[in-house]
């Protein structure tokens, strides 16, 4: 097995690391075991794998941080220094460059910049607390069931399955925790590791995974908008029949059997979707993919090109696509009797009654396509909004999140809150572990009202005694902390309104003891008031049963009001005080708002591609009918003659030959309605928190489909409206 352990502190899990005088802010320091290297198949450009992470204080680096830190220089030696990992005065550690790794691939669901060695973690516990442990011995972190930091990964033997494993781990947890009450806390679960970027969905992923519905998505709008190309070519050459009625006509005088024509058009069918195919594959190849993945976010790798399996499965593709759009038309012109198709030119265009229902079947198929995902487009977009604009229980507006990984402001933390304050732009300062959509201490806890119910968790949040204010969080029953009520600094805890439901506490939670965990043992703490929930987590979770509480005192996290007319001064003023009370790290700093909308990125870049995805649809829809109308109105030129001379006019000719496609798309439409609202309904169950269905999206996309083929139809049948009848009489 191994282990992956976050090295940094606070909700972003960030760490400084120093370079001669140089301080660097990262993001992606884990701990990690020297058996990482051997599961994994992360390279080491230099230094010696078997090794490497052995000894405290070793540290990997990735080239690209070698070359940040180093230049050009070899980094094997060198040292880079950990900032805030100790307590003042040492504060700092020392790590020993031992080897430098390759880029981590793309598409592993685990990057990282740095790893450390696991053992630096009891090493600095000890270094830290001597005496942590039972009978003043040293703690050791990494043999504690209570510490769930882990990210744990187990190579199973050749021959072993998963769930025989699995049924084995409560047999484990009973023989090393016999704490009933910890026991209950402790149950590990397992999943493959191909199923964690789509398949899981925890508090604290390692990072932010896929989505399968968006793979879904992606594909299903993939094989659409194919579906709809495919109807365009089954249209299409069942509506030019009539030009080839007198091939078919002549090659079946010649000798030719049914059989003999189904093939050659089926082989034309095939040939033209395989140079598409091509044509596609170059112009992906060439820049297409390219935009895809700035347009979603992807990192879709130009290495399928040699991928074996893929040229199989598009061979396949176009071989089913050619076949499937090839096969009406290559039946219905092969049926042509010889006779008729050589004194006829095939009758009517597309076959009579029974291709012109085929064809207007196909049409309405299309339409129902493009309406579907113009509606979808409306949602999301809607989804969105309401998102970004939802009431979340705090004030996300307006509110400069300052990280301080090492907590290096804790200290002084009142001295820096009335530094910010004496400037008027800023309203209010208050500090936290965590942050709203970052992560969150998990906590058990215990009641009275629940004797008997294992595993209640609750999320703690801990911050000043200015949080709730500061955030704008509203109380609902009984009050806030008091710095002057003395035992409200560690007795005393804030419940929210779901917290207060989990442990059902009745309607007069106040004053009721509720315990719960702290340095691995149950504290007792007294309710003193009830909050509004606040969505901290993102909106496609329930909200969490979650308590505050201003203990401990540490915070990584500053969070600063400032006044909206004032953000210049007040971020100006915010430089001012980070430089003169922290000389150790650079200052970073958020908009909280943009921080919670960054959670949506996913669902922003899907509403993006959709989009784009719709526009296509649409037009090739578009281009399909506009052929299709070309056609059609060939056949009826002379007609069109014949009632121009009896008294139409243009519009009179215009609606003639546009009802009808009118009259399909607006079937299209009432088909597309209930798809629609079936599959919109589905996608928003993805969110516990979603908008109402935007019913004016069913409405306008179904008008813009009808708008747009009633233009598409008109661009064509204008010129015959307008055409001199006497010219078509006599040519036709």
């Amino acid at each position: 097995f191994a282990r992956f352990a976050r090295f940094g502190n606070g909700s972003n899990n960030e760490s400084i690391v120093r370079i001669g005088n140089e301080f660097y802010q990262e993001k992606g320091a884990y701990a990690a075991d020297p058996s990482v290297l051997d599961i994994f198949s992360f390279g080491l450009v230099k230094g010696e794998a078997r090794t490497a992470l052995n000894a405290p204080y070793s540290v990997l680096i990735t080239e690209e941080i070698a070359r940040k830190y180093f230049k050009d220089a070899d980094p094997i030696g060198k040292v880079i220094t950990f900032t805030g990992v100790r307590p003042p005065p040492a504060s700092d550690q020392d790590f020993k460059v031992t080897g430098v790794l390759a880029p981590v691939p793309p598409n592993s669901h685990l990057h990282f910049d740095i790893l450390v060695a696991m053992a630096s973690i009891p090493a600095l516990a000890q270094a830290n607390n001597p005496a942590d442990g039972n009978d003043g011995a040293p703690r050791d972190p990494l043999n504690s069931w209570q510490n769930d930091g882990f990210y744990t990964y187990v190579l199973l033997d050749a021959g072993k399955r998963a769930a025989d494993v699995a049924r084995q781990l409560p047999a484990l947890v009973d023989k090393y925790v016999t704490d009933k009450e910890q026991r209950a806390f402790v149950n590990p679960s397992l999943i493959a590791l191909t199923d964690i970027h789509l398949r899981s969905n925890l508090r604290n992923e390692l990072e932010p995974n896929g989505s399968l519905t968006g793979v879904f998505v992606f594909a299903t709008v993939a094989l659409l908008i194919m579906a709809i190309a495919a109807v365009n070519y089954t249209n299409l050459a069942v509506a030019r029949s009539v030009r080839r009625a007198r091939e078919v006509g002549m090659r079946k005088v010649l000798g030719a059997s049914k059989q003999q024509l189904v093939n050659q058009f089926l082989s034309e069918s095939v040939i033209l979707t395989g140079l598409a195919t091509l044509l596609g594959v170059l112009v992906a190849r060439f820049g297409l993919l390219d935009a895809f993945n700035a347009l979603a976010d992807k990192q879709l790798s130009h290495a399928w090109l040699d991928n074996g399996f893929l040229w199989a499965l598009l061979g396949f593709v176009v071989l089913f696509v050619g076949v499937v759009s090839g096969s009406y038309p290559s039946l219905f012109l092969s049926a042509l009797p010889a006779l008729d198709a050589l004194k006829s030119g095939g009758g009517k265009s597309g076959g009579g009654t029974g291709g012109a229902l085929v064809r207007k079947s196909l049409v309405v198929f299309q339409f129902v396509i493009s309406v579907v995902l113009l509606i979808g487009t409306w949602t999301v977009y809607h989804q969105i909004d309401y998102i970004q604009n939802k009431d979340l229980g705090y004030d996300k507006d307006q509110i400069l999140v300052v990280p301080d990984p090492n907590g290096t402001l804790t200290p002084r933390f009142n001295a820096f809150k009335a530094e910010l304050a004496r400037h008027p732009a800023v309203k209010q300062v208050t500090g936290s572990l965590s942050t709203p959509g970052g992560l969150r201490l998990i906590t058990p806890v215990k009641t009275e009202t629940l004797p008997d119910v294992p595993n209640l968790n609750l999320a703690a949040i801990n911050g000043d005694f200015d949080y709730l204010k500061t955030m704008g969080i509203v109380l609902v029953k009984g009050r806030d902390f008091d710095p002057a009520q003395g035992l409200d600094s560690t007795q005393a805890i804030i419940l929210n309104e779901a917290a207060v439901s989990v442990l059902n506490l009745g309607e007069e939670p106040v004053g009721k003891i509720v315990e719960v965990t702290e340095n691995n043992a149950f504290v007792r703490k007294r309710v003193i008031g009830v909050a509004r929930n606040t969505n901290f987590e993102p909106l496609y979770r329930k909200t969490e049963g979650a308590f505050y509480t201003p203990f401990p005192p540490f915070y990584t996290n500053v969070f600063v009001k400032i006044n909206p007319d004032q953000s210049g001064a007040a971020i100006e003023h915010l430089r001012h005080a980070w430089g003169k009370f922290v000389t150790n790290q650079p200052l970073e700093y958020a908009f909280l708002g943009d921080n919670l909308n960054r959670l949506y990125a996913a669902e922003e870049k899907l509403g993006k591609v959709i989009t784009y995805f719709s526009l296509l649809a649409v037009l090739i829809a578009c281009l399909g009918l506009f052929g299709l109308a070309s056609f059609s109105i060939e056949g009826r030129v002379r007609e069109i003659g014949i009632r121009k001379v009896l008294g139409a006019s243009v519009p009179d000719v215009l609606w003639l030959l546009s009802k009808e496609y009118i009259r399909l798309t607006a079937i299209a439409t009432l088909i597309a309605w209930p798809l629609a609202y079936y599959l919109v309904k589905q996608w928003m169950g993805n969110f516990v928190f979603h908008t109402a269905i935007p019913w004016v999206a069913f409405v306008a996309a179904g008008l813009l489909v009808c708008g747009l083929a009633l233009l598409t139809v008109n661009l064509r049948a204008i010129r015959a409206a307008q055409a001199n009848p006497v010219k078509s009489l006599r040519n036709n």
